[in-house]
């Protein structure tokens, strides 16, 4: 029984994790958020990003780069996984 108890607290401490990154990710400019998304959840090499955004291989990794930044920012340093 204690064992579904620590799976339920670790489903909340997750859904809060979750929403905590998701609210973060609202906050950055669009392009970056894209461009975070695309290459984290989405797989894709910085190529491939910034022939989807019709940009440079090097405007594409520093909007990564900024949002990755303004992301660890928004949550204090905090790696959520």
């Amino acid at each position: 029984m204690s064992s579904s108890i620590s799976s339920s607290d670790e489903m909340i401490i997750y859904d809060e994790q979750f929403q905590r990154l998701c609210n973060a990710l609202s906050e950055l400019p669009y392009e970056q958020r894209e461009t975070v998304v695309l290459h984290l959840h989405g797989g894709l090499k910085f190529k491939e990003v910034a022939k989807i955004q019709e940009t440079t291989i090097e405007t594409t990794c520093s909007r990564y780069r900024y949002g990755i930044d303004k992301l660890l920012s928004l949550l204090n340093g905090q790696v959520i996984i």
